[in-house]
């Protein structure tokens, strides 16, 4: 109604406000934030297969089964770790990194605006270049804040059986948290999160990937504009007010599309979180000693022990799925560093096998198809 009135008064319709809009996305990171957290850890986790030789001795209906797990996407882990996340760690440990994950959508929407607003001005063309142009310089730009946040998410991991074994970070200091899981290197040249081995390429790629497909859907089926009402036409009244029509078959096509984006996209998506944290400093392992260097042996010795108590308290409450995987991956040491792109991939699908690839599939689904109830037709 009100953006009607605002029709007739012949004002322009500027959007909501913003506070408004403040209120609206801090609601979404209430939502986005713990499954976001739990995504990343999961992907984060080395989960190698069985070894070889142990292979050789299963008979043919076992190395069927292990074939089809190596396979098979783990629908369900996402809903677990945050589970276990909530159950360990209480609800706090859901929503750190929410103050940076504020910050990136602020500055991401403040860039997209400033560069849609500067394109109108220019009047470019061709349109599906500048709609490019811009979502890969958008990618360029998010890339600190991407490799940041997914470091810090990762270092809140319950488990030992990470990709690089790292300290855990408080969450009520992020400046001094965000400094944790920076190198020597990468806080004297923080130009060079910009350059991890094939992070670049694999943003970009996805981004690339994401942008064309979305171009060709857009270009191929629905090449019409949005019908307009004339104010001129018998029987009309007021100003000219775009109208949209709901259609199925463009409902069905746009979730198509999302789906093969997805496709395209997961194992991207998979490997830009093993580059982003590989180089993530600090060792689990070794928190006993690091926490208090000015400790005596005694408060040592007594950390140490209610540190043991708390583990083992925390291992008998685990079910044996979560058990068992606590205990491999303490046997498991941390891999070498990724050096690239296709090496991150290769190694992922002969280490942990093709499931790596595809982790967080259910979940991004059924963020789909939230999507695409919500996307109004065209």
């Amino acid at each position: 109604m009100q953006a009607q009135d605002d029709l007739k008064n012949g004002q322009k319709n500027v959007g909501p406000p913003l506070g408004e809009l403040l209120v609206h996305t801090v609601l979404i990171l209430c939502v986005v934030m713990p499954v976001y957290g739990a995504l990343i850890r999961v992907r984060a986790e080395f989960r190698p297969l069985r070894n070889p030789d142990a292979e050789l001795e299963m008979n043919a209906w076992c190395r069927v089964k292990h074939l089809w797990r190596s396979w098979q996407p783990q629908w369900g882990d996402v809903l677990e770790e945050i589970h276990r996340s909530y159950r360990e760690k209480g609800l706090r440990s859901l929503y750190r990194g929410m103050t940076l994950a504020f910050v990136q959508i602020t500055s991401q929407t403040v860039l997209s605006f400033l560069l849609y607003e500067q394109a109108e001005k220019m009047a470019l063309e061709p349109r599906w270049l500048l709609i490019l142009a811009s979502s890969l310089l958008l990618s360029i730009v998010d890339l600190p804040f991407e490799v940041l946040m997914q470091r810090y998410v990762d270092s809140q991991s319950l488990t030992h059986s990470t990709v690089t074994h790292r300290e855990q970070v408080r969450w009520w200091n992020p400046c001094r948290d965000l400094s944790k899981v920076l190198t020597d290197q990468e806080k004297r040249e923080p130009w060079q999160l910009f350059f991890l081995p094939g992070l670049l390429y694999a943003t970009m790629a996805r981004k690339l990937i994401v942008t064309l497909l979305f171009l060709f859907f857009e270009r191929t089926f629905f090449p019409g504009p949005i019908t307009l009402q004339d104010s001129d036409a018998p029987g009309s009244e007021g100003p000219n007010v775009e109208t949209f029509t709901f259609s199925w078959r463009r409902l069905v096509l746009y979730f198509v599309w999302n789906c093969v984006s997805l496709a395209f996209a997961l194992p991207l998506d998979c490997i830009t979180t093993r580059l982003a944290i590989q180089n993530s400093p600090g060792n689990y392992l070794q928190l006993d000693d690091a926490q208090d260097p000015n400790a005596s042996e005694t408060e040592r010795q007594q950390a140490s022990t209610e540190d043991d108590r708390s583990s083992i308290q925390s291992t008998a409450q685990a079910t044996p799925t979560e058990r068992s995987r606590s205990e491999q991956s303490l046997l498991d040491p941390p891999r070498k560093t990724y050096t690239g792109l296709l090496n991150c991939f290769l190694c992922m699908l002969q280490e942990e096998g093709p499931s790596s690839l595809t982790r967080g599939a259910g979940i991004t689904l059924v963020t789909l198809l939230v999507q695409t109830a919500g996307a109004p037709a065209r």
